[in-house]
Protein backbone atom coordinates (compact mmCIF):
# COMPACT_ATOMS: atom_id res chain seq x y z
CA UNK A 1 0.00 0.00 0.00
CA UNK A 2 1.00 3.41 -0.67
CA UNK A 3 1.44 6.02 2.01
CA UNK A 4 -1.63 8.10 0.67
CA UNK A 5 -3.90 5.19 1.10
CA UNK A 6 -2.34 4.41 4.70
CA UNK A 7 -3.32 8.02 5.64
CA UNK A 8 -6.79 7.85 4.69
CA UNK A 9 -7.16 4.63 6.07
CA UNK A 10 -6.01 5.79 9.37
CA UNK A 11 -7.49 9.51 10.04
CA UNK A 12 -6.59 10.84 13.64
CA UNK A 13 -6.20 9.70 16.79
CA UNK A 14 -9.33 9.17 19.08
CA UNK A 15 -8.48 11.22 22.75
CA UNK A 16 -11.01 10.20 25.32
CA UNK A 17 -10.56 9.68 29.07
CA UNK A 18 -11.25 6.18 28.25
CA UNK A 19 -8.23 6.34 25.35
CA UNK A 20 -6.00 8.15 27.67
CA UNK A 21 -6.54 5.57 30.45
CA UNK A 22 -5.69 2.76 27.32
CA UNK A 23 -2.10 4.17 26.39
CA UNK A 24 -1.34 3.53 30.03
CA UNK A 25 -1.38 0.00 28.83
CA UNK A 26 0.43 0.60 25.64
CA UNK A 27 -2.73 0.56 23.84
CA UNK A 28 -3.51 3.68 21.21
CA UNK A 29 -6.83 4.64 19.89
CA UNK A 30 -7.41 5.72 16.06
CA UNK A 31 -10.81 6.94 13.92
CA UNK A 32 -10.22 5.07 11.26
CA UNK A 33 -12.11 5.21 7.42
CA UNK A 34 -15.55 3.10 7.65
CA UNK A 35 -15.17 1.09 4.32
CA UNK A 36 -11.38 -0.27 6.34
CA UNK A 37 -11.83 -3.78 7.13
CA UNK A 38 -9.83 -5.04 9.98
CA UNK A 39 -6.63 -6.69 7.71
CA UNK A 40 -6.45 -3.25 6.37
CA UNK A 41 -6.00 -1.30 9.47
CA UNK A 42 -3.97 -3.96 11.20
CA UNK A 43 -1.44 -3.68 8.06
CA UNK A 44 -1.58 0.27 7.73
CA UNK A 45 -0.79 0.87 11.16
CA UNK A 46 2.13 -2.09 10.89
CA UNK A 47 3.25 -0.10 8.36
CA UNK A 48 2.95 3.67 9.13
CA UNK A 49 4.45 2.88 12.76
CA UNK A 50 6.18 -0.18 11.93
CA UNK A 51 4.54 -2.01 15.40
CA UNK A 52 3.44 -5.33 15.86
CA UNK A 53 0.10 -5.24 15.91
CA UNK A 54 -2.97 -6.83 18.03
CA UNK A 55 -6.20 -5.70 16.70
CA UNK A 56 -9.81 -5.02 18.69
CA UNK A 57 -12.41 -2.84 16.61
CA UNK A 58 -15.69 -1.28 18.28
CA UNK A 59 -17.82 0.67 16.03
CA UNK A 60 -18.98 4.42 17.52
CA UNK A 61 -21.70 5.73 16.96
CA UNK A 62 -21.49 9.84 17.40
CA UNK A 63 -24.43 11.30 19.55
CA UNK A 64 -27.77 12.59 18.65
CA UNK A 65 -28.37 16.21 19.64
CA UNK A 66 -32.06 16.19 20.92
CA UNK A 67 -33.79 19.94 20.60
CA UNK A 68 -32.05 21.82 18.01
Amino acid sequence: MNKEKLLTLIQSPYITEKSSAAGELNQVVFKVALSANKLEIKKAIEQLFDVKVELSLIHISEPTRLGM
